[in-house]
């Protein structure tokens, strides 16, 4: 999903996906994120029409922030509730740092 689908929205992400940021007591999990990891640098390849090589801190905090947002996601889903990010894409982080 995260290299044919860099662009999913928030609100078209399986629950499943959102699931696994509770499986593992590391935070994030090793697999979430190889899937954060690769899924901002496709979104990333996608927006700018080529393959963007981000410094290793840049990519860090980039999934730091998409792991927040799918943690939040999860609790949102789970309790019903909306989410402001469900019309945005899920591997971008734009509006996601605040100043």
């Amino acid at each position: 999903m995260a290299v044919d689908r860099p662009d999913i929205l928030c609100s078209d992400l399986p629950m499943e996906i959102l699931e696994e940021v509770t499986y593992d007591d590391t935070d994030p999990s090793d697999f979430f994120k190889d899937l954060l990891q690769t899924g901002h640098a496709q979104w990333l390849a996608k927006k700018f029409g080529r393959r963007i090589q981000l410094p290793e801190e840049v990519m860090r905090d980039a999934i730091l922030v998409l792991w927040v947002r799918a943690c939040r996601l999860y609790v949102s889903r789970t309790l019903g509730q909306q989410d402001s990010d469900e019309a945005k894409p899920f591997f971008s982080n734009e509006g996601l740092f605040r100043d």
